[in-house]
């Protein structure tokens, strides 16, 4: 079974590069994207992802709504929020990154910190047979 992880954003050409930077960080994972956040949601709901990359401001619901919807049906799947407009200090007054399987980045972000990002969020484990070559993150591992 294939590592599934979820990439949001209403821009096409910011949700293929994360898409393909994942893949290559990741390889073997199932990389599967949403325009906006209703698809968002019915996506999760189908296929339960392992990770989701949640851009916030989106026409529609924003990656917040998005969140907080994944949360209320009780889903703890790790999520990398980004943004270009909204910062931390936001995110931490509303609330948001009280939830600790929550990262956020703030665009434009480099490569090298959305890599790192995901491999904390996806933490390698050693191989056993039969087993995925990836963990979840968990806070305190």
């Amino acid at each position: 079974m294939s590592l599934r992880i979820l990439v949001v954003d209403d821009d096409q050409t910011t949700r293929l590069l994360i898409a393909d930077l994942v893949r290559h960080e990741i390889p073997g994972a199932t990389v599967t994207c949403a325009g906006d956040g209703e698809e968002a949601l019915q996506r999760v709901a189908k296929e339960h992802p392992a990770l989701l990359i949640l851009n916030i401001m989106m026409p529609g619901k924003t990656g917040v709504e998005v969140l907080a919807e994944v949360r209320a049906a009780r889903n703890r799947v790790p999520v990398i929020l980004t943004s270009g407009y909204v910062t931390e200090t936001e995110l931490v007054e509303r609330g948001t990154l009280r939830d600790t399987h929550v990262l956020f980045l703030r665009k434009p972000f480099r490569i090298a910190e959305l890599a790192e990002a995901v491999r904390k969020c996806l933490r390698p484990r050693r191989r056993t047979r039969g087993a995925s070559r990836w963990r979840v993150w968990r806070p305190g591992r």
